[in-house]
């Protein structure tokens, strides 16, 4: 075999033999162009097509010539999978067991694929990392065919992958951003999907003090805008949050988010709901704080006049304790009133006076005219007796 290596014998790269009879060539790499040229010339070393070539020939046909030199084994592999891929086809040794003119375009049937498998696996036979590098760079951005899609999820489907496995995608796909449609493909895929009590603990402790970007937060609220939950599932969430207290950011920013809001599309509680909400707050006693910051957070507020009417309906033939009293008169002791209230309240009170008073007029009204009636009744009576 003819060298033409120049000075560049002892350093690194990308190579390319060339038969001088027909033409074909064999494109490889190594980390020493020379000692890679003793091994082609020696056959330790070599693709069975140029083995066979080599044969046919003789190895003085053949001319073996730097291509480039890269020292980076990665920058290397790369350069090599792009040169095959790119001369790939009739007259490249590269790509097949026996890439000769007789065997060009053959594939192996599946009963040979199946040995070729069942050897390996009875073997024990691993690949190399340089083995893995160079077939995940080959396959890298190659697309796969649906038929391809099907057979690997076939494959592995019920295979339960290592913890170094999981750990290894986990890392390999931290920081990706997933397209629309392949989040749109995942959803109809999890879609009606039930996971197990471990993968709920599991997703939970993973996102246990994980705190989410507004955006996220945002869409998951659009996301659950009118959406109705299944009696099991208020029933979880009652129970996951009974006795949990949240914090006062927490309900700092609850009652900030809630501070003028208007309900524009909000339906009004059911008869139903309001039942239930009364029964659930009855006999139900609020704690001296919780009393404290109602009253401080309702000072000075104004209520509708709606709101009185309904206030005054429901309170109505309601009896107080002497306790509730006591408060109440102790409240409003030394306590002045604005103009207006005193007013309003006069002229309630003045307008309770006369009605009271027409309402005793008419009932005396009646009995007086009995009695004036009487003794006129009783002259008439004794004027007509003899």
């Amino acid at each position: 075999m003819r060298l033409e290596l120049g000075e560049h014998a002892n350093a690194g790269g990308i190579y390319k033999i060339t038969c001088l009879v027909n033409g074909w060539f064999y494109i490889g790499q190594a980390k020493c162009f020379a000692r890679r040229a003793y091994e082609h010339s020696s056959g330790s070393r070599t693709n069975k097509g140029l083995r066979l070539a080599t044969q046919e020939h003789g190895s003085d046909a053949f001319v073996m010539q730097i291509v480039s030199v890269i020292d980076d084994p990665i920058e290397r592999t790369r350069e090599e999978l792009r040169l095959i891929r790119e001369a790939f086809g009739p007259g490249c040794y590269n790509g097949t067991r026996r890439r000769t003119p007789e065997n060009l375009g053959k594939k192996l049937s599946t009963e040979t694929r199946k040995k070729i498998s069942a050897s390996h696996i009875a073997l024990g036979k691993k690949m190399s990392p340089e083995h893995a590098e160079k077939l995940r760079l080959a396959n890298l951005g190659r697309p796969l065919s649906p038929d391809h899609r099907e057979k690997l999820r076939a494959v592995n489907l019920g295979r339960k992958q290592s913890s170094e496995a999981i750990e290894k995608m986990r890392l390999a796909n931290l920081g990706r951003v997933i397209s629309a449609e392949h989040r749109e493909k995942l959803r109809l895929a999890n879609l009606g999907k039930k996971l197990s009590p471990e993968s709920i603990a599991k997703c939970r402790l993973a996102n246990l003090g994980r705190k989410l970007s507004p955006e996220h937060v945002e869409k998951t609220r659009m996301g659950n805008t009118g959406k109705k939950r299944s009696p099991e599932t208020r029933e979880k969430v009652r129970l996951a949050n009974l006795g949990r207290k949240a914090s006062p950011e927490t309900r700092e920013k609850m009652r900030t988010a809630m501070l003028g809001r208007k309900w524009p599309n909000r339906k009004p509680m059911s008869p139903e709901h309001r039942e239930k909400v009364r029964l659930g707050l009855i006999g139900r006693k609020h704690s001296p704080e919780t009393i404290e910051k109602l009253r401080a957070a309702h000072l000075g507020k104004k209520l509708s006049p709606e709101h009185i009417a309904k206030c005054r309906l429901a309170n109505l033939g309601r009896k107080q304790s002497p306790e509730s009293i006591a408060k109440t008169r102790a409240a409003n002791l030394g306590k002045k009133h604005s103009p207006e209230r005193i007013e309003k309240a006069r002229a309630a009170r003045a307008a309770a006076r006369a009605e009271r008073r027409e309402r005793l007029t008419s009932n005396d009204r009646e009995p007086r005219v009995e009695q004036a009636e009487q003794p006129q009744a009783q002259i008439r009576s004794a004027a007509r007796k003899p």
